[in-house]
């Protein structure tokens, strides 16, 4: 076991920390017990990854003391690993049904902190996953102001899946000239103006994902993803609707001439302008009419009867705006309804497209 320990520290110390950037931080600290060579590696790594399920006992249940404890060690990596960059910090945090600690206290005396100290050591790639438990109804978060106006970050990734209506207070003033992947899910936004600055602060973006976020009801719900540079497309609004005061945007519009992929799972009955694809080569359909019942009053406010006769029309034109595509995968249920259209709207379905389209999958039964 010795040697073993031995051939591994004897490798130069990028490969070492290209394999430590693979594990939890909990095993990367306890490789200080392997050797002299060693005591000190872990304060020298620049890919910080904290999970607090590596802190729980197999087979139960996270209590507050074990939280406590991932809390207090997060804090001890930061303040003894010294001021090195950090690549990449990603912290995953579970929060807990069944005891006191929650989330909130997360929020109120450490996540921001972390945040802050991973920016002023140039982060790069900043992953913040929170699962929260219904322990509670509401969640206002309000990350510090610097986050969305660093200089240094290539990657942000916000996920706060989970049972809780979290609500994210976006800054007015944003500014990330470096950032070039963007991932938000699971959350409200009380402004979709917002959005808008958001994504229009990224002028070098070329992935986003906008998974799950739904927007205050107002007048004006236009996303416009206007990008130069985007490359990457994925949204998805697909699940049940909890807070009657926020919906999914009414209107979405795309102008990205440099677009090569595009998923899309989301309601037909919003409106898709779709300006410019130009570059498309593949594209990922799947259209619902609505997916619950608390969005029958909520979809562009039409009726069921309304919607039935929408659908087919809307996911026409839908297609229509990706004429450029070349690999095609689309649900047999959207194939269809545009199929049965009347003759002089929904046929030669394929003569939308143009001599581009080499690949056309169609999933399920036709």
């Amino acid at each position: 076991m010795d040697d073993e320990v031995e051939r591994v520290g004897n490798l130069p110390e990028a490969l070492i920390h290209h394999v430590l950037s693979f594990l939890d931080m909990k095993f990367v600290v306890q490789t200080s017990i392997l050797s002299r060579r060693w005591r000190y590696v872990w304060t020298t790594v620049s890919t910080l990854v904290f999970s607090v399920n590596e802190f729980a006992s197999p087979g139960t249940v996270l209590h507050s003391v074990q939280m406590n404890k991932f809390t207090r060690f997060i804090d001890k990596v930061l303040l003894l690993r010294g001021i090195s960059d950090i690549k990449k910090f990603h912290l995953h945090w579970v929060d807990n049904l069944f005891d006191t600690y929650t989330v909130r206290e997360l929020l109120k005396d450490h996540l921001n902190t972390w945040i802050l100290v991973s920016l002023s050591r140039n982060v790069q790639e900043l992953l913040i996953q929170i699962d929260t438990a219904a322990n509670y109804h509401y969640l206002e978060i309000r990350f510090p102001h610097c986050l969305f106006n660093s200089q240094s970050l290539r990657k942000l990734v916000l996920d706060l899946t989970g049972e809780v209506e979290s609500c994210v207070l976006l800054p007015k003033l944003m500014d990330l000239p470096s950032l070039k992947y963007l991932s938000l899910s699971s959350f409200y936004i009380q402004d979709v103006n917002s959005i808008n600055k958001l994504i229009s602060s990224c002028p070098v973006l070329e992935s986003l994902v906008l998974r799950e976020v739904w927007i205050e009801n107002s007048d004006d719900m236009s996303i416009s993803i206007e990008s130069h540079e985007l490359k990457h497309l994925e949204i998805v609004s697909e699940s049940e609707l909890r807070e009657p005061e926020y919906q999914t945007a009414k209107t979405i519009r795309l102008s990205t001439p440099k677009l090569i992929s595009f998923v899309c799972s989301a309601y037909v009955v919003q409106e898709y302008c779709l300006e410019n694809l130009s570059s498309l080569v593949t594209a990922t359909i799947q259209m619902t009419l609505e997916g619950s019942l608390h969005l029958e009053g909520v979809d562009l406010e039409l009726s069921v009867k309304e919607k039935n006769k929408a659908y087919p029309k809307r996911m026409r034109e839908f297609l229509r705006g990706l004429h450029n595509v070349k690999e095609l995968t689309v649900p047999s249920p959207d194939l269809v309804q545009v199929w049965l259209l009347p003759p002089c709207i929904g046929y030669n379905f394929f003569l939308m497209f143009s001599a581009s389209l080499i690949k056309v999958t169609v999933i399920g039964p036709v």
